[in-house]
């Protein structure tokens, strides 16, 4: 694999565009989408890849400062069943994963709390989406 940088591409909103910690690259009817995260005290930004190679801001989202210690460093995409993704970023209750909802085209919805965690962890070293789970 091979990823080289040919331009820089900004949220003009610091929070999003520094501390990057993890991205992922999400397809949808032949069009392609990069979500970023920026950590903690950041959020998600969703930008819009064309053919010719170059990068769109297509949406952004806050994280509330009150998740600041569950954020996690990595970001996992799940399959919602309707067409879309929830993009989880951490832990937004002492049992409960947080993610946003983000549609085909990018832009990112409501706030999801996955519930049904049995003990408090407080936050999440790592995330991953798996097969069947």
């Amino acid at each position: 694999m091979q990823f080289s940088v040919r331009g820089t591409v900004r949220s003009s909103i610091d929070a999003l565009d520094f501390a990057i910690s993890d991205m992922a690259l999400v397809e949808s009817g032949g069009d392609f989408t990069v979500i970023v995260s920026s950590g903690p005290n950041g959020g998600l930004a969703s930008y819009d890849l064309n053919p010719t190679g170059s990068a769109a801001l297509t949406d952004t989202a806050l994280f509330n400062p009150a998740w600041a210690l569950g954020i996690s460093r990595d970001l996992a995409l799940i399959d919602d069943g309707w067409g879309g993704i929830t993009a989880v970023f951490g832990m937004t209750g002492t049992t409960q994963l947080g993610g946003f909802s983000v549609a085909a085209d990018g832009t990112f919805g409501s706030v999801v709390h996955l519930t049904g965690l049995t003990a408090s962890i407080g936050h999440c070293d790592t995330l991953a989406a798996t097969q069947n789970s």
